[in-house]
């Protein structure tokens, strides 16, 4: 460190008259009255840096097309109540703005430094610096209101909203992962925490965190949190511009409906606006309810009767994957819905317009492709939805299988996935932070876990929690099935690898649901599902972590909310089963070695050998619970079991020696009585 007292200074060179000695006193006097003023001199500097708007840079953004990046600090933001607090902005597709929202719980949710993609036009009067109308005028340029276009420097759309005085610009997100700068991105955010972007982001991260867009999967059967999920869900989002949703409900008409807080039947109370955009978001920002039909949703695909395609008296198809949509038998009763967006209607029309040209001249597509087939290809009919519900009797509930294969009918190419249930609550700025953790993922990888739990009137009960639950572990059933299990792992600044993701929270690049298509034909299961899609997406080459934080979190028990199975007569039950050795069937499962051994009196029911020699090990593919004779005899087994089937990156004998559920690590019973896996991804746990 400098030592400031050895440094030359006017004060120190001799006078040319006599000096007076100066008391202690007076030296200590003097002393602090130079601190003082020191301190004033820099209050004052920062201030005026505070204060004092920069220039307008000398490139204007029609010059480059959506205009310059500038350099920006990490966004702190402060707290204020004053809405879209705004300065020159850092990213020209939008202003910087500081907001503070307060949820429905009190909570504060600081928005600070997060930009809002939309410009408006805006008085001259209202922006004295003129900065929101420069920018304006040069995004918008001569285009005619109501239109979307690209812009030709950076490709991200911009579309202007009917009245002329509203622009929304959507950039194009080019990073949804990252594998070989991820230790950078690692961090500990708490549930209360806000969510800050490094000032050492490069502009397509920043782009990422806060634009990228959200597709979440809400399968509901009669929930009363339903309508509380999903406000939540916004709420608690540092961007909710990003945020789309597909619901499948499954209720009575007395039941409250998951869209209650949108305020769907009063849309200009302006709530919905509220929800969708922020709490401080433009009047210009325009959105309607949508009603819709399967016919319109499907178009120009084919509607396919889910009970059909089991029909033994038909076909085996020989396509790769199916020609249309596989829909519940009674779909025509299904209500449908979406609350739409005005500029991301145009925005949407523009890329079903571009799909259009490039299928027509390439045959290629500009939206994401997976296992292919038309299931993929994104919806006319729901172009600008930001909110879509199918709404249908509990008495045709076919369980949660179905349901998420029905909301990912709603996707529309979105960058991220994620499927949560109806009763989930969520941390602050949980977006953020998701992708971050996505970020900070080796490989590609889809982050899922058992989420800390809360409950309705103690949504924060346990946010001070420093541990979550590790999907490292399974347990056999006596049917052969594997039932995942978990372990307590402390919080850790980087996700962590583990073998199975839970269908109450996954999350991740949404290619890792074009590769694996939700399976339509698995009514009522439940132990099972969540085993058999996780093999699915390993095989597939995406890898499963655990988030090693907690931004979700489940309601366990709702001991007196209506369940499902509790509809289940003996004709579902039966269905129930079938769905169970179809799974069995795709993960080529066989009973454990030790159980072949137990039942043929080899060793005893704790797992002890006997007295008598050991006969050799054999393969699972020679003993397995499903074989395929016995699926060719049952369709509702074999449908479409190549495309609802395993990936080709990896095989199912090097998951299970992944997950050590392989014959080497099934030896010992637990206390219930069902064989363990073994816990080698526990490691660290307790």
């Amino acid at each position: 460190m400098q030592d400031f007292g050895s440094t030359p200074s006017l004060l120190k060179r001799p006078l040319r008259g006599p000096r007076r000695r100066v008391s202690a006193r007076r030296k200590t006097l003097l002393a602090c009255v130079g601190l003082v003023l020191v301190l004033f001199i820099f209050i004052l500097f920062r201030v005026d840096r505070v204060v004092t708007r920069p220039p307008l840079p000398s490139t204007t953004l029609a010059e480059t097309g959506m205009g310059p990046r500038l350099p920006t600090a990490g966004p702190t933001g402060t707290r204020t109540q004053q809405a879209f607090t705004s300065i020159v902005p850092t990213n020209p597709t939008a202003v910087v703005a500081t907001t503070t929202t307060t949820t429905t719980k009190g909570t504060e949710v600081s928005r600070g430094g997060f930009q809002k993609p939309w410009v408006t036009a805006g008085p001259a009067s209202a922006d004295p610096a003129g900065t929101d109308h420069i920018v304006f005028q040069a995004l918008v340029g001569s285009h005619p209101p109501g239109t979307a276009w690209r812009a030709p420097a950076t490709q991200g759309i911009v579309a202007l909203a009917k009245s002329g005085t509203l622009a929304y610009v959507t950039p194009t997100i080019t990073v949804r992962h990252h594998r070989a700068d991820y230790r950078k991105w690692e961090s500990i955010y708490q549930p209360m925490d806000a969510f800050t972007i490094p000032a050492w982001a490069a502009p397509e991260d920043r782009d990422a965190l806060q634009h990228a867009s959200i597709f979440t999967s809400l399968a509901a059967f009669r929930d009363h949190e339903c309508a509380t999920t999903l406000r939540d869900l916004y709420e608690m989002a540092v961007a909710p511009h990003r945020l789309y949703v597909g619901i499948s409900e499954e209720r009575k008409a007395s039941d409250a409906s998951c869209l209650a807080y949108l305020q769907v039947d009063d849309l200009a109370s302006g709530e919905a606006r509220r929800l969708l955009y922020g709490e401080h978001a433009p009047a210009g920002l325009h959105v309607e309810l949508r009603p819709l039909t399967w016919a319109d949703v499907v178009f120009p695909r084919t509607i396919l009767d889910v009970d059909v395609a089991m029909n033994a008296s038909n076909p085996i198809p020989s396509a790769p994957y199916p020609a249309g949509i596989f829909l519940h038998p009674s779909y025509a009763e299904e209500r449908l819905s979406c609350v739409a967006g005005e500029l991301e209607t145009l925005r949407d029309r523009l890329l079903l317009h571009e799909d259009d040209v490039k299928r027509e001249a390439t045959g290629g597509t500009v939206f994401r492709r997976g296992r292919g087939g038309l299931q993929q290809q994104p919806s006319r009919a729901l172009a600008g939805c930001r909110v879509t519900t199918r709404v249908t009797l509990p008495e045709l509930a076919r369980g949660p299988t179905f349901g998420r294969y029905i909301t990912s009918l709603f996707f529309f190419d979105q960058d991220y996935f994620m499927v949560v249930d109806s009763h989930t609550r969520f941390s602050v700025h949980w977006d953020a932070k998701l992708i971050t953790r996505i970020f900070q993922l080796p490989t590609p990888g889809v982050l899922s876990y058992y989420p800390n739990g809360y409950r309705e009137g103690h949504e924060r009960e346990e946010y001070g929690k420093r541990d979550f639950m590790l999907m490292c572990t399974a347990q056999v059933l006596a049917n052969g099935m594997p039932k995942l299990g978990a372990r307590w792992r402390r919080v850790e600044k980087r996700p962590i690898l583990q073998g199975f993701a839970a269908a109450g929270f996954m999350f991740g690049d949404a290619q890792y649901v074009l590769d694996t298509p939700f399976d339509p034909f698995l009514p009522y299961l439940f132990d099972g599902e969540e085993v058999l899609f996780s093999a699915r997406m390993w095989t597939g080459g995406w890898d499963i972590y655990g988030p090693a934080e907690s931004d979700v979190f489940h309601h366990y028990g709702r001991d007196n909310t209506p369940k499902y199975f509790a509809v289940m007569k003996e004709v579902e039950a039966r269905r129930r089963i079938l769905s169970e050795r179809r799974t069995l069937y795709l993960l080529r499962r066989a009973q454990p070695w030790v159980q072949e051994l137990v039942s043929r009196g080899y060793v005893t029911a704790s797992g002890q050998e006997t007295l008598k020699p050991l006969p050799p090990v054999e393969p699972p593919e020679l003993r397995l619970i499903v074989n395929d004779e016995m699926a060719a005899a049952t369709r509702e087994i074999n449908v479409w079991k190549s495309y609802y089937g395993m990936g080709t990156a990896r095989t199912l004998a090097q998951y299970w020696k992944h997950t050590e559920l392989s014959d080497t690590f099934v030896k010992k019973r637990d206390s219930e009585g069902r064989w363990m896996g073994g816990e080698g991804l526990c490691k660290g746990g307790y």
